[in-house]
C-alpha cells in the first residue's frame, strides 16, 4: 500500500528500481538519487602510521573495506587473491572493517588454511584517516559482495581514484560504464584475472584511476544528489496543491 500510494518512489540504484516494479510500483513514479559524495571529506588531514602498523609501507596490496560479513563474499575474495598468488608474490590484501566476532574468526581460519598468514592483514576497524591513508596507497580496491546497492565503500575508493574490481551484483553499471575498474561475476579464477590484468599494467591502472575521478565528479556528488532531491520535492507540492 505504501508503494502504491507514494508520489515518488526514490532508488538508490538499480536493482532498486527492480525491486519496486516487483512489488507493483509504476516505472513513471521512480526516481533514482545516489548517495552523495563530498570531496572535502576525501582530503587526508592528519598523518597515521597504519601502513606501518601493518607492515605494509611501500609494498603494493589490494584493499577490502567493508563490513566483514557473509554477503560481502569475503571468503570469494581470499579464494581469488590466493589463486593471484601463485602468478604474483608481492601483493598483499588489506582487510579493514569489523564484523561479528565468530564471522571474523572463520575469515581469519579461512587466511591460514589457504596458507595466507604472511599475506593477508587485518586492520580492524579503522578511523577516518586511517581508511584515507589505506585507500591512497592501495594498487586495487575490491568487493566481490553477493548482493548489494551502491556500496558506500566503491564510492569511496572510487573518489580517491582507486581503481576497483567489483561484483556484478553490487550493482554499479557505472564502473564499467566509465571504465574505472572491472565488474565480475562471482567466480574466484574471473575475480583473480581482473586482479591480474589491472596488476600487470601500470598504464592500465593509471588511466583507470582519472577514469574513477571522473565517474564521481559526473554521477555522485553531493550538490548534484541534492538538486534531484529538489526536484523531486517541488513535482510533489506542486501535485499538491
Amino acid at each position: 500500500k505504501i508503494i502504491n500510494y507514494a508520489n515518488v518512489l526514490h532508488s538508490v540504484g538499480h536493482s532498486e528500481i527492480e525491486s519496486y516494479i516487483q512489488y507493483g510500483g509504476k516505472k513513471e513514479k521512480i526516481i533514482q538519487v545516489e548517495n552523495g559524495i563530498e570531496l572535502k571529506d576525501f582530503e587526508l588531514t592528519d598523518s597515521t602510521n597504519i601502513l606501518k602498523k601493518l607492515d605494509i609501507m611501500e609494498k603494493p596490496y589490494i584493499l577490502f573495506l567493508s563490513r566483514i560479513h557473509p554477503k560481502k563474499g569475503l571468503e570469494l575474495l581470499l579464494s581469488a587473491f590466493k589463486e593471484l598468488t601463485q602468478s604474483n608474490d608481492e601483493i598483499y590484501l588489506v582487510i579493514a572493517g569489523s564484523g561479528e566476532n565468530d564471522y571474523v574468526q572463520k575469515i581469519q581460519r579461512n587466511v591460514k588454511d589457504l596458507g595466507l598468514s604472511n599475506k593477508v592483514k587485518f586492520a580492524g576497524l579503522v578511523s577516518h584517516d586511517e581508511k584515507l591513508t589505506l585507500l591512497k596507497s592501495a594498487k586495487l580496491f575490491s568487493l566481490t559482495s553477493k548482493s548489494d546497492v551502491y556500496p558506500v565503500a566503491v564510492q569511496e575508493a572510487l573518489a580517491m581514484g582507486i581503481p576497483v574490481v567489483v561484483s556484478k551484483e553490487s550493482d554499479y553499471p557505472e564502473i564499467q560504464e566509465y571504465k574505472a575498474g572491472i565488474l565480475v561475476n562471482l567466480d574466484f579464477k574471473e575475480i583473480s584475472r581482473a586482479f591480474e590484468e589491472l596488476l600487470l599494467d601500470e598504464d592500465k591502472l593509471k588511466i583507470f584511476s582519472n577514469n574513477a575521478k571522473k565517474l564521481i565528479r559526473e554521477k555522485f556528488l553531493i550538490e548534484d544528489q541534492i538538486k534531484k532531491f529538489e526536484i523531486i520535492y517541488n513535482e510533489i507540492l506542486s501535485k499538491n496543491k
